[in-house]
């Protein structure tokens, strides 16, 4: 059984794709991230995503595999 990671604080764009890739395509969860930066009114060229709209993405489309959400933070 493999080891689950707690979630990081934040991500890069690239980061989440990787975390992601495997449950959708690149396409679709760059759109879904970008469409959580329109409405907050961040720009969608940001390369790192803060935390609270890393943990709206992780909230709205579930958590990604080999990863926990830690309470602690």
């Amino acid at each position: 059984m493999a080891v689950k990671k707690p979630l990081p604080y934040s991500v890069t764009k690239d980061e989440l794709v990787t975390m992601y890739i495997d449950q959708k395509p690149q396409k679709r969860i760059i759109d879904q991230i970008n469409e959580i930066l329109k409405e907050k009114g961040i720009s969608i060229h940001i390369k790192k995503i803060e935390h609270p709209e890393f943990m709206e993405y992780v909230g709205t489309y579930g958590t990604p595999k080999g990863y926990f959400i830690d309470d602690n933070d």
